[in-house]
């Protein structure tokens, strides 16, 4: 495949050629015929030179004398034919003339020109004739020159005209060659920067300067040109790859998955949830068709939705494992007669729900105990009226724990509210030494026989965000815990560490231990571990489930690691106080 460059060297090469072609039959019809004219003026060089002469015989004696010039052959005749000079023959051997073509020309126009063969010089001729008047008498002189000197003339003129040809033909490409090169250098200079953004090797046109200060003021404006478009289609570009991405950022922070297909079912985007609720890797969906998901609702949905150009809801039960997801489907049209369905997941929902009912089962059974105890008590009180006063006393002393343990209860629920509905605002920056040091210290003044042992880091200023009440009542609930669940004399040992942007706590006792199989639910609302010892100690089933939220509002973890018998150990992680982020409103 020939390039800008080589096409118009070939075309004009190939102009040339045929240029030079046709020169050679007109450069040899050029050479006939300028020598006939040197011919014919020699001719009537000769006629001037003998019309001078005083007479006919004076006229031959100036031929005689001037025969070997020019002419071959030279002859004298006069007008009825009679040969007066034959410069190669007697003429007194010859008849009269016969009329030749060249003499009957002559004779009419008085010039003629005629190619012949001469049977006494074994050759070919080229013979001039040519009438003129001397004396008051119509006279011929009739020339002969070789055709084989004119043919040798003809062709050394050709053999020097190829020659300069070739020599110009050589010098016309040299400079046709550079002066091409000298002006499509710009073009290639401009096709060489493109190259890449064409082979998709950049994701830009490239910026165009011409290393050369003399580059044509035409080409500078053609890559000022394409600069100013190249900016603008990168700018175009930029805008649109931000919008792209800040749409793609918007969808998969969104908890619906969204799946777009265009009018031939292909999928041409889908987010991080929607992937992970079907389970397929991003690569082997994207741009492919939507059957790909393996769910012939979705599909039936987007194919409805796309053919009636009306958004369309309905459910879908996904199955995930074990369990089954339940979705809500949405279904609407593009303008591009694509689709886009979204897929909410009302797990949470339903999860929301059971808690709900949850709770209410839990705290209404929490109430119905004391309730029905007080209940009975009261009529028991009300109904025997003269019972002693230690009975009385008991009854009345019942009556007041279980007031106490629903206040608690009541206590319990609202503080777990506060701490859900608490603005981030009302943190602040809390010395962790500071707040351990108080929880240890009340700790101790409750139990004289616990004992607590505190390890803290050289730098023991650790700032953490949180509202010191609730931090302190966390840390305070763990360290209670760790006494009220104990046979043993408590030995408590809480350790600070800071571990990259976070404050790590370590809670760990030598008390009673959790089961295995209670350890993943109790930080849930309402859990016991020994529902018996719990209600004995008054305990409500609500203290793990207030720290797990305390610690969740803070934006830290709480995990725990236990050995049945062998005691516990609570770990929360806090974010540093400089590393702490708010959530935006």
């Amino acid at each position: 495949m020939l390039n800008f460059r080589q096409k118009i060297f070939f075309s004009y090469l190939i102009i040339f050629l045929f240029f030079l072609i046709l020169l050679f039959p007109y450069s040899s019809k050029s050479v006939r015929n300028a020598i006939r004219n040197v011919l014919e003026d020699r001719t009537q060089g000769v006629i001037d030179t003998v019309s001078k002469a005083n007479n006919i015989q004076g006229m031959i004696d100036a031929l005689s004398a001037h025969q070997s010039l020019v002419f071959f052959r030279v002859t004298l005749l006069s007008e009825d034919g009679r040969i007066l000079y034959e410069s190669h023959t007697d003429r007194s051997a010859l008849p009269l003339y016969k009329r030749h073509p060249e003499i009957e020309d002559a004779l009419s126009h008085k010039i003629g020109y005629h190619e012949d063969y001469s049977y006494h010089f074994g050759e070919q001729f080229a013979y001039i004739a040519q009438a003129f008047s001397f004396q008051g008498k119509i006279f011929i002189l009739r020339t002969a020159f070789p055709i084989k000197q004119i043919n040798d003339l003809s062709r050394n003129f050709k053999l020097v005209l190829l020659k300069f040809g070739i020599g110009i033909l050589v010098l016309f490409s040299l400079m046709t060659w550079m002066i091409i090169t000298l002006l499509t250098k710009p073009i290639y200079t401009i096709i060489e920067k493109v190259k890449p953004y064409k082979e998709g090797r950049d994701d830009y046109l490239p910026h165009i300067v011409f290393e050369e200060k003399r580059a044509a003021h035409d080409f500078v404006q053609l890559a000022n040109t394409l600069n100013s478009l190249s900016d603008r289609i990168r700018d175009q570009i930029d805008t649109l790859t931000e919008e792209r991405n800040q749409t793609e950022a918007v969808l998969n922070s969104l908890d619906e998955g969204v799946i777009a297909v265009d009018n031939k079912m292909n999928i041409i985007f889908i987010n991080e949830v929607a992937i992970k609720m079907f389970g397929i890797d991003k690569s082997i969906l994207l741009h492919h068709h939507v059957s790909l998901l393996k769910s012939p609702k979705c599909f039936s949905l987007l194919e409805a939705c796309r053919k009636k150009n009306k958004a369309i809801y309905d459910t879908l039960d996904l199955s995930d494992g074990e369990k089954k997801i339940p979705l809500g489907l949405i279904v609407t049209p593009k303008k591009d007669q694509g689709a886009i369905l979204v897929l909410q997941d009302k797990s949470n929902l339903f999860q929301i729900l059971d808690m709900g009912k949850a709770f209410i089962a839990n705290a209404s059974h929490e109430l119905k105990t004391p309730i029905t105890v007080i209940q009975g008590y009261a009529e028991m009180y009300k109904d025997n009226p003269d019972l002693d006063s230690a009975l009385q006393g008991e009854m009345l002393d019942k009556i007041i724990t279980n007031c106490h343990r629903m206040e608690a209860l009541v206590k319990n629920l609202l503080t777990l509210t506060d701490i859900e509905n608490l603005p981030q605002s009302q943190l602040k920056e809390c010395d962790l030494a500071d707040c351990i040091h108080d929880c240890t210290s009340s700790i101790v003044s409750l139990n004289k026989k616990a004992k607590v042992k505190l390890n803290f880091p050289k730098e023991d200023n650790i700032q953490v965000m949180a509202d010191p009440d609730l931090l302190h009542r966390a840390i305070m609930n763990l360290m209670e815990n760790a006494i009220k669940y104990n046979t043993n004399e408590p030995q408590i040992t809480v350790e600070v560490t800071v571990e990259n942007e976070n404050a790590k706590i370590t809670i760990s006792d030598n008390g009673m231990g959790i089961p295995a199989k209670d350890l993943p639910h109790i930080f849930e609302r309402f859990y016991r571990v020994d529902k018996a010892r719990s209600r004995k100690m008054g305990g409500s089933g609500l203290g793990l489930s207030i720290v797990k939220t305390i610690i969740d509002k803070l934006k830290g973890t709480i995990t725990v690691d236990s050995q049945k018998d062998e005691g516990s150990t609570f770990t929360i992680k806090l974010p540093l106080a400089k590393y702490f982020e708010p959530k935006s409103s």
